[in-house]
């Protein structure tokens, strides 16, 4: 009796860690299948109708270039070639990539005259390459993403969240700054003669100000100022600072 039951137990033993191998075997090949296939690496280029707006989501960077004329430059891996959604609707670009890990990264070069109105979103990379040139400069920033942009104009309304990160360098008069939940705003190095800024719930804004700023620093955030602003309304809490 003693001697069946330890033949049951070590049956049932051999059974599970053989079922166990084979699942590891089986999360191994599917993530090898996922991360690390790779087709060959391809170069598109296309043009592109007028655009005044840019939407980007998913695992790209975007390196952005004045032209005169509309279109894009896409290296990435033929695998992903059908996954990728490049439209222009209202003059509006919206380019779509998958969210893939960063070993995939695909880029893209993208052309066209000056853009005033920027989405980034789920960890999509842009950098301006050139300096941007408008009035209005409109950013909205969610999800991991990151920019780092080169802009002179006449105002900025910069709204950052979920971790994300955005560096502006150039110069403006007037700008509306919002840092939410872990994000981080760069601005040291932006010339600004005005300025009203929050940073709320873990996020980070440093900021250059020659003439006046407000400052809403709340749930645990920093405000760094550089330079000497004449006129300083600055509101806090006990666990966020403002220097």
């Amino acid at each position: 009796m003693k001697t069946s039951l330890k033949l049951l137990i070590i049956t049932v033993s051999l059974q599970f860690i053989l079922s166990l191998i084979a699942i590891i075997v089986f999360s191994s090949e599917f993530k090898n299948k996922i991360v690390f296939e790779s087709g060959k690496m391809i170069s598109i280029k296309q043009p592109l109708k007028t655009f005044k707006a840019i939407s980007i989501s998913g695992s790209v960077t975007v390196h952005w270039k004045k032209s005169d004329s509309a279109f894009v430059d896409l290296s990435l891996d033929s695998i992903f070639k059908k996954d990728i959604v490049l439209t222009v609707q209202n003059e509006t670009l919206n380019i779509k990539a998958p969210n893939v890990f960063r070993k995939k990264k695909m880029v893209f070069v993208l052309y066209s005259p000056d853009i005033m109105e920027i989405q980034l979103n789920e960890g999509a990379v842009l950098l301006a390459d050139d300096t941007l040139k408008g009035n209005l400069l409109k950013m909205k920033i969610n999800n991991g993403a990151d920019a780092k942009i080169k802009f002179n104009g006449q105002f900025a309304d910069i709204f950052s969240d979920n971790g994300s990160s955005l560096i502006l360098v150039g110069s403006a008069l007037n700008a509306s700054i919002k840092s939410m939940n872990g994000s981080n705003v760069k601005m040291d190095h932006f010339e600004l003669f005005n300025g009203n800024f929050v940073a709320e719930s873990g996020s980070s804004v440093d900021v250059l100000v020659k003439d006046s700023l407000t400052v809403h620093a709340l749930s645990g955030s920093k405000v760094n100022i550089y330079g000497n602003p004449k006129v300083k309304k600055i509101k806090t809490d006990i666990s966020s600072s403002v220097e």
